[in-house]
């Protein structure tokens, strides 16, 4: 693993329409997008713009956006933020929210430019001229496993991968002292290797910056995961939830973008993630999926680039020994391979040994 220069991150420059930023795993984004995956707070927002009044800040970039797909012809994938936004840390699966914005998300879809224009010169909420959600809202249920998930979130097995990723860098944090910053993230990085059997460039990213990184880039870190160092470990554990949403939302987009079809089901096309969260955009710099390997292993293997700005005292050379057995140790995670219902028992348990009493994912307990 080599250190990227700076071009690295000014090529993942970002395009803006209003407050939504969009940001592509490729460093092109000249020919366009051909899919769009929207975070949460995009269909959040035109929730608040169906049924209630917004700011005309906020109007306008939907708007915007909304011209920007259809004029573009760019496919809106919903499913991941219905996914984030009908699920609460230790909560189950909340159908009537998903119903609600999933109706709404799908509504706006079908307008076309004229509709658009004229909905958005309307200053009452769109509600008071939906008939049909006022006689019946419920009437078109959709089913959940027609977005790709069957209501439990537990079944979202890359989701729990970066939660867990997350959840054990905060805990190795909780451990820093000036002189074993390196000693935690070859912990991490071993983790990762023979137990986890999985990796994220977001979450390698995080542990390099969060254990051993400059003062700017562990400041930007704690921002991501609202990291105090103070916290229970069920506070960890939520944090550790609310962040895997980001580091999530963007792995998604990467596997749209290059292929990997065992994590999205679908094939590979040009893709964006749409945001108004500023952390995905300063990791998406930071960190990304470089290549794809597939000759040598049955699964596409993706290949990681971080950043390096660290600490004083510590050298690039000593955490690039680190790194670097990420590469080495690509056949060791390909032999732990679990089964999603092995990853999620894993998982769990790891969350028993680190001190939780009840798990992120279902009401019960672990003890």
């Amino acid at each position: 693993m080599s250190v990227p220069t700076q071009e690295f991150e000014d090529m993942r420059e970002t395009v803006q329409i209003g407050e939504y930023s969009l940001l592509s795993a490729g460093d092109d984004m000249s020919d366009g997008a051909e899919c769009a995956v929207l975070d949460t707070n995009v269909v959040i927002d035109m929730e608040h713009f169906y049924f209630t009044q917004t700011s005309e800040e906020k109007r306008q970039s939907l708007k915007d956006l909304l011209l920007y797909l259809v004029k573009d012809r760019v496919e809106p994938s919903i499913g991941f933020a219905l996914l984030e936004s009908c699920h609460q840390w230790r909560s189950g699966f909340d159908e009537n929210n998903f119903q609600r914005k999933r109706y709404v998300a799908e509504t706006l879809f079908q307008w076309d430019e004229d509709v658009i224009e004229r909905q958005f010169a309307n200053r009452h909420p769109p509600v008071n001229r939906d008939r049909k959600w006022r006689d019946r809202p419920y009437r078109t249920r959709m089913d959940p496993l027609a977005y790709g998930f069957d209501g439990t979130i537990s079944d979202c097995v890359q989701f729990a991968i970066h939660y867990a990723s997350l959840l054990k860098i905060m805990l190795l944090a909780q451990k820093m002292k000036t002189d074993n910053r390196l000693n935690l993230l070859a912990e991490y990085v071993s983790w990762v290797n023979t137990q986890l059997g999985s990796l994220s460039a977001y979450e390698l990213q995080v542990a390099v910056d969060m254990l051993v990184g400059s003062n700017s880039r562990s400041e930007q870190v704690r921002k991501l995961t609202k990291y105090s160092g103070n916290e229970s470990i069920d506070d960890l554990s939520h944090k550790a939830w609310n962040a895997a949403w980001d580091c999530y939302f963007m792995s998604v987009t990467d596997a749209y973008e290059t292929g990997l079809e065992y994590e999205t089901g679908m094939p590979r096309r040009k893709t964006v993630l749409v945001t108004r969260n500023i952390d995905p955009v300063w990791l998406r710099r930071k960190a990304a999926l470089s290549d794809i390997e597939s000759e040598r292993y049955a699964l596409p293997i993706p290949k990681i680039e971080c950043t390096l700005d660290l600490r004083k005292g510590i050298t690039d050379s000593e955490v690039l020994s680190i790194l670097n057995t990420v590469h080495e140790m690509q056949e060791v995670r390909q032999s732990v391979n679990p089964s999603n219902t092995q990853m999620m028992r894993y998982i769990q348990r790891f969350e028993g040994e680190a001190g939780l009493n009840q798990s992120a994912f279902v009401d019960t307990p672990l003890r």
